[in-house]
């Protein structure tokens, strides 16, 4: 049934699928895939699209301490996933089988589909991910009386069920993407002025936590895809200063100033990505766009 909706970007399927399923639930197309997006129970991942995956990753991955676990009982957990993520393919599954396993009540999780693709990169249908720092799937957040107890994000540090049981004890392990977390705690509490003229400050605060340039790479698209272009900014900036000898950084931020019709500076980053990569084919793209661009603003001024 899910095969017939072909036409419709994001449609509500309460109508299509009226067992249990939320009318929040949402769907999308992605190269010939439907994707779940926003609200959606555990009742979703058993349609077909799903159920493959679902249940070959429905497993334990170590031993299961249920004693230690059930001290969640009054938890609450919310899941932020993508149905086109491995990882959440791979970690929701491996999640609900601790929970279940545990004897936990399945009413106390709730889950959040979100989108894959432009201006929702990473987002749900009503913004339910806003404020809560959501740049990588899955997420779990733990809730106790609505406070935040900890957190999985992407994948577990050591194995769903040994992550699990040290937030039961209340010892978590931290998350992973510390910088992320880091910056994001800056932009609560700093002006986005201060942060930029003081960017090497927060650059060497950040550098011996950093996993990668992906890691920022990543949070600046989640960021643009909020509306939060300054934020944006100051990532590939950061992500720039780190990792200044690769050229996806150059071209991130090239993009960034594209997008932003600062053409100057994105030709800059962009001949950056060329001194680097004298072959990259996007970097040579882009800067025939400018140099146009640059020929038919000189005509026009020209001719005034």
């Amino acid at each position: 049934m899910i095969s017939m909706i072909t036409k419709a970007v994001c449609i509500s399927v309460a109508v299509l699928f009226p067992f249990s399923i939320p009318a929040q639930v949402k769907y999308y197309q992605d190269k010939d895939k439907t994707h779940l997006w926003g609200e959606i129970s555990r009742d979703d991942f058993r349609q077909k699209e799903y159920l493959s995956w679902y249940e070959e990753n429905y497993v334990l991955d170590n031993t299961l301490h249920k004693n230690v676990i059930k001290e969640l009982g009054e938890v609450e957990v919310k899941i932020f996933l993508g149905t086109w993520c491995g990882d959440s393919k791979k970690w929701v599954p491996r999640f609900h089988r601790v929970w279940d396993e545990s004897g936990l009540l399945e009413e106390n999780v709730s889950y959040i589909g979100l989108h894959n693709k432009d201006d929702n990169y990473k987002r749900g249908p009503n913004n339910e991910e806003l404020g809560l720092n959501i740049h990588r799937v899955p997420t779990f957040i733990f809730y106790r009386k609505g406070e935040e107890i900890g957190r999985i994000v992407e994948r577990p540090l050591n194995d769903m069920a040994t992550d699990i049981s040290q937030i039961a004890l209340g010892i978590p392990s931290k998350p992973r993407y510390q910088a992320v977390q880091i910056i994001d705690e800056m932009f609560g509490k700093e002006p986005i002025d201060s942060l930029q003229t003081n960017i090497m400050d927060v650059a060497r605060k950040i550098y011996r936590v950093c996993s990668g340039l992906s890691e920022l790479n990543t949070y600046g698209y989640v960021l643009i895809a909020q509306g939060k272009s300054l934020e944006a900014e100051i990532v590939f900036k950061l992500n720039k200063i780190l990792y200044r000898y690769h050229p996806k950084v150059y071209d991130s931020l090239g993009e960034y100033y594209m997008n932003q019709e600062k053409y100057d500076l994105a030709k800059e980053n962009y001949i950056k990505v060329l001194e680097i990569d004298i072959q990259d084919q996007n970097a040579i793209k882009q800067l025939n766009e400018i140099y146009q661009w640059e020929k038919e603003n000189i005509s026009t001024n020209d001719h005034r």
